[in-house]
Parts: structure tokens; C-alpha cells; sequence
């Protein structure tokens, strides 16, 4: 190995380096953008079991007072 291949492969760490450290950016980025979107979707769930147990509170009520006035 001659030291014009010595100093190339010198020159192309720094270089593979930032590459990776952009690769690692990029995917932490998607990462978090999916963490979101997931953490988004749990919230809408919650949300939408909260409202479905709300009703159904209320349509248990509503049928202790029709029994209540049948009785």
C-alpha cells in the first residue's frame, strides 16, 4: 500500500463517518415521526373508549328508570 492509497482511505473515513451520522438522523427522524403517529392513534382509541363507555353508562341509566317507571 502505497501512501497516496493510505491517505485516500484517511480521507474517506471522516466522509463514511458523517455519512452514517446522517443515516442514524434520518432513521431517528422517521422513528419519532412513527412514535407520534402511534402515540396519535392511541390517544383517538382512548378518546373513542372513553365516548363508547360514556353511552354505555348512559343506556344502562336510561334502562333503570324505564324499569324503574314499569315496575
Amino acid at each position: 500500500m502505497n501512501l497516496n492509497e493510505i491517505q485516500h482511505k484517511i480521507n474517506l473515513k471522516p466522509r463514511f463517518l458523517l455519512q452514517e451520522r446522517e443515516r442514524e438522523r434520518q432513521l431517528r427522524l422517521e422513528l419519532e415521526a412513527e412514535i407520534r403517529e402511534k402515540d396519535k392513534l392511541a390517544q383517538e382509541i382512548m378518546q373513542q373508549h372513553e365516548e363508547v363507555s360514556d353511552l354505555e353508562e348512559f343506556f344502562e341509566m336510561m334502562t333503570l328508570i324505564s324499569n324503574l317507571k314499569c315496575a
